[in-house]
């Protein structure tokens, strides 16, 4: 009979026992383990342990990943941990991820953010492993964090998620069956620039800052609609426009009016760690918006630009002036309205 195969990543020393119980207890449900202190452990001829431990998540249905206190040994042919490369391996693969992170060392990373010089050895032997985990929050999928205090609570959860997986493969079986479509259940769209916007004469504006008003609006619809409208899943979208989103709302406009600033610490309140924060901008460059982190004395700013921003295209302006009268006219449900690119608020 052929077993649903699960690994175990994870440091093996400090976290001996947890792996040992925790593989007779899912060779109690019938799974066959892959954990590289097991005598069955396959590894191949010739190879490092690493890229043998490497392998065999090639060779796995699920992946368990569990972060303690020690960060283990760092991977012959990267500078991460042996465990976030097998990690970042499933993430790869597509196999199915459950992550266990240690309580005490979870609750301990928003002290070590306020002060990342301070001694923390008494929770990690490695202040990296806070750095992990906030890489593994960053990804857009796979990014689910389990904390535990002892096995019993791997064990709750584990059995929790799988009865979870056994009811989504009855599901996608029932529809099958059925031969139902499996569409996206809601398919992002989005509103068309108004052909009448003379609501912005209100604005009592000059007749040069009314065209570059007119003509930023015109440039971040193009912009808003290109996301929408881009390959991909709808999550990735809508951390996409929260970015523009976040920083259009509490972020400044420069002293020319070109771009916008905001203070890091302030963009991680309403979205994201910095590490999120740098992969959504490197995505966003694919549709000419350009976020850039800049450090100095007085700490991390966000700088938020667009490509074909000029004298007469005002976008980063008509970006704050939309998203300021979408709250003033709609209150939170403004934001609504901006992932739709409705623009309709301008027409007389």
């Amino acid at each position: 009979m052929v077993k649903p195969r699960i690994f175990i990543s994870s440091t093996c020393f400090d976290l001996n026992d947890v792996r040992s119980e925790l593989t007779s207890f899912l060779g109690e449900y019938g799974f066959e383990v892959l954990n590289s202190q097991l005598k069955n452990f396959g590894v191949t001829p010739q190879k490092h342990s690493h890229t043998a431990c490497l392998e065999q998540v090639h060779n796995a249905d699920y992946c368990i990943v569990i972060i303690g206190r020690c960060r283990g040994g760092t991977f012959i042919a990267s500078e991460k941990s042996i465990t976030n490369e097998e990690y970042n391996l499933a993430v790869k693969k597509g196999i199915p991820i459950i992550i266990f992170v240690d309580g005490q060392v979870e609750d301990t990373i928003p002290l070590y953010k306020k002060n990342p010089t301070a001694d923390f050895s008494s929770v990690v032997d490695d202040k990296r492993i806070f750095h992990f985990i906030d890489y593994i929050k960053s990804n857009s999928e796979d990014n689910w964090i389990h904390k535990y205090s002892n096995i019993n609570d791997i064990k709750e959860i584990l059995t929790a998620q799988f009865a979870y997986y056994l009811l989504l493969f009855s599901q996608t079986l029932s529809k099958s069956t059925h031969k139902e479509k499996n569409v996206e259940s809601s398919k992002l769209t989005s509103v068309k620039f108004p052909s009448n916007i003379e609501e912005i004469k209100r604005k009592k504006l000059d007749q040069e800052e009314e065209t570059g008003f007119r003509n930023g609006l015109k440039q971040l619809h193009k912009v808003i609609q290109s996301i929408l409208s881009s390959p991909g899943k709808n999550d990735n979208k809508m951390e996409k426009l929260k970015a523009i989103w976040v920083i259009a709302k509490y972020g400044e406009l420069s002293w020319d009016g070109s771009s916008l600033n905001i203070d890091n610490d302030l963009f991680k309140d309403y979205a994201w760690s910095t590490y999120k924060g740098e992969r959504v901008f490197k995505q966003l460059q694919a549709f000419d918006v350009f976020g850039n982190y800049d450090s100095d004395e007085d700490g991390t700013r966000i700088n938020l630009s667009f490509k074909n921003e000029s004298d007469e295209r005002h976008i980063a302006s008509a970006l704050k002036t939309y998203v300021d009268d979408l709250i003033e006219s709609h209150s939170e449900e403004g934001y609504k309205l901006f992932q739709k690119s409705d623009m309709r608020i301008y027409m007389e």
